[in-house]
C-alpha cells in the first residue's frame, strides 16, 4: 500500500474555524458521512474543561450539534454542516480511500489517504491543491497499522484487566495472576510488558490524541 498524508488549509472549513478558536485542545474527525444536503461529522474532542465552551462555539457554526458521548475530559459530537463533501469525491475519483480520521491541528487539517498505485495518490495531491493550500508531509509506501498479539499474550491481558490487575488500587498483582494461569511469575510480567508496548506503540503511531 500507498499512503500520502497532507496538511490542508482552506478557510471556509468549520474544521478550522474551531481548531484556532481553541488551540490548546485536540479534535479530530473520526468519520463523515453525507446525507440529502449536509454532510455529518463525528468530532472527538479532548476538552479539558472547556466542553460547553466548545458545544456552544459549534452550535453557532454548524446547522445542527448533537452530544452522542462524553466523558470527565473528553466526547463525541455530531456536527452536521451544509459543506461540500469534495475531499472524499475526489478520494473516489483516483481511487483513494482515508486511513484514519481528519485530525485538527492549528491553522489546518490533517488526514492520511491510501492506494494500491503511488501514482493515484500524486495525481489526488495535485488535484488538492486547486481547491485549498495542501502540504505534503508524506508520501510512499506504507502499511495498514495493526496489532497483533500472542495467544498467550490475550490470555494473560484479558485475565489481567478481569480480575483488576489494572484497577486502582490493583485487586490482583502477577504473582497471583501466575497461580491462576500455571505460568511463573516472571512470564506473566513478561507477557504482560510486551502486550502493552504494542498497544501503546499502535496508540502513538495512529496518534489518537
Amino acid at each position: 500500500m500507498y499512503k500520502l498524508k497532507i496538511s490542508m488549509e482552506r478557510e471556509d472549513d468549520w474544521k478550522l474555524l474551531v481548531a484556532r478558536k481553541f488551540p490548546a485542545l485536540k479534535f479530530k474527525v473520526v468519520n463523515s458521512f453525507k446525507f440529502d444536503k449536509c454532510v455529518s461529522n463525528v468530532l472527538f474532542v479532548r476538552a479539558n474543561g472547556q466542553k460547553q465552551a466548545v458545544e456552544d462555539f459549534l452550535t453557532k457554526l454548524a446547522d445542527e450539534v448533537n452530544l452522542l458521548e462524553e466523558g470527565e475530559d473528553y466526547m463525541f459530537l455530531e456536527v452536521c454542516v451544509s459543506e461540500s463533501f469534495f475531499e472524499q469525491e475526489l478520494f473516489a475519483k483516483h481511487r483513494c480511500f482515508q486511513i484514519n480520521g481528519v485530525l485538527l491541528q492549528n491553522s489546518s487539517v490533517v488526514f492520511e489517504v491510501g492506494s494500491y498505485e503511488r501514482e493515484n495518490l500524486s495525481r489526488l495531491f495535485n488535484e488538492l491543491q486547486k481547491h485549498a493550500k495542501v502540504e505534503m508531509l508524506f508520501l510512499g509506501k506504507s502499511r495498514f497499522p495493526t496489532i497483533t498479539l500472542s495467544s498467550q499474550q490475550t490470555t494473560v491481558l484479558h485475565l489481567a484487566f478481569e480480575d483488576g490487575y489494572y484497577d486502582f488500587p490493583r485487586r490482583i498483582n502477577a504473582e497471583e495472576l501466575s497461580r491462576k494461569l500455571s505460568l511463573k511469575a516472571s512470564t506473566v510480567n513478561e507477557h504482560i510488558r510486551k502486550a502493552e508496548n504494542k498497544l501503546v506503540k499502535y496508540f502513538l503511531e495512529q496518534k489518537v490524541r
